[in-house]
């Protein structure tokens, strides 16, 4: 898929409007190398999926391909780091 198109689907589905909801200062990230299992209670296209693994934020898993682009992989890492889709 071409990354412009990708970019502009996820904006539509609001993807792009991500709130800091926890103040994390370190984390362990688990990255398993692979389409998400699920649509990680989003709508449209899913390109990546984090999810915490521990309330507190310090352990975080993500699921993405390995030949992610830089953007998605940066945008599942900012999960891991407290934040979170919406207001």
């Amino acid at each position: 898929m071409n990354p412009l198109l990708a970019l502009l689907l996820i904006a539509l589905a609001g993807c792009t409007g991500l709130v800091k909801k926890a103040e994390v200062a370190e984390t362990k990230i688990v990255w398993a190398k692979r389409l998400p299992a699920t649509k990680c209670n989003a709508t449209g296209l899913v390109l990546g999926c984090a999810h915490r693994t521990l309330p507190d934020y310090s352990a975080c898993l993500i699921e993405m391909p390995e030949d992610s682009p830089d953007w998605v992989i940066a945008h599942e890492f900012r999960h891991c780091f407290g934040w979170e889709h919406g207001g």
